[in-house]
């Protein structure tokens, strides 16, 4: 007796002329003894990593049940920089939290273990947010005295003013580095925001900006001013 789901997530990645270049795909069941227990399955994570030239893209991301044959299917445009050019910056993971490891496994880069929130929404026991990203092409000891990255963090409301602007401290370790920082907000109001980072390499004088949109959802808080705190380090990309 119990229950079988068997699913199939399927990852295709097209050009702007609509052809594949890259798909993938993920077959996986499990097993409960009743309908009560689907409540209490753990919540797994895939990643699918695709190596593809600069240009434009559309993910399609679809979820299959091999039972009824429904289906369900995301679709995503993606834009992908040359990463080889200038100073660039990865796009912003907004994580529910993060932490230095020596481990190994799907959820850890760079040596930082990254717990995701893939739905970008905190408040309640989520009191700040944790963002990762990845710098490319600092320029790296050309001058006598080593010049730094100069990082800022700002925080805009629905209607685009600034919230909260703090400073990341950073120490340029080579060509690529990593940067991680925790950003308070539990005390922003319920709604969307935007987090906005800049990067500056005094070296080359080149800046670079990334953003990403959250929300705080949260009942019986009132309101006030974000006090800034900064967590940080660096960890060269081998």
């Amino acid at each position: 007796f119990g229950f079988q789901v068997i699913f199939e997530v399927s990852a295709v990645l097209l050009n702007s002329v609509n052809a594949v270049v890259a798909r993938s795909i993920h077959s996986d069941s499990s097993n409960v003894n009743s309908l009560d227990e689907l409540s209490n399955l753990s919540t797994s994570l895939l990643k699918f990593s695709f190596i593809v030239a600069p240009g434009d893209y559309h993910a399609v991301i679809q979820v299959t049940d091999k039972q009824s044959s429904k289906s369900s299917k995301f679709v995503k445009k993606i834009r992908v920089p040359d990463y080889e050019q200038a100073l660039k910056l990865s796009d912003l993971q907004l994580s529910y939290f993060i932490e230095h490891t020596e481990d190994e496994s799907e959820m850890v880069k760079n040596n930082w273990k990254i717990t995701p929130n893939p739905s970008r929404e905190f408040g309640g026991n989520s009191r700040s947010v944790y963002v990762y990203s990845e710098i490319y092409n600092l320029i790296f000891g050309v001058s006598e005295l080593e010049k730094g990255v100069l990082s800022y963090i700002t925080i805009l409301d629905h209607a685009n003013r600034i919230i909260s602007s703090m400073e990341i401290p950073n120490i340029k370790v080579g060509h690529q580095s990593t940067l991680v920082a925790k950003v308070p907000v539990a005390m922003l109001s319920s709604g969307r925001y935007e987090l906005l980072l800049n990067v500056q390499d005094m070296e080359s004088g080149q800046q670079v900006e990334k953003s990403a949109y959250f929300f705080v959802r949260k009942t019986g808080l009132v309101a006030g001013k974000l006090k800034s705190s900064t967590w940080s380090n660096r960890k060269r990309i081998h």
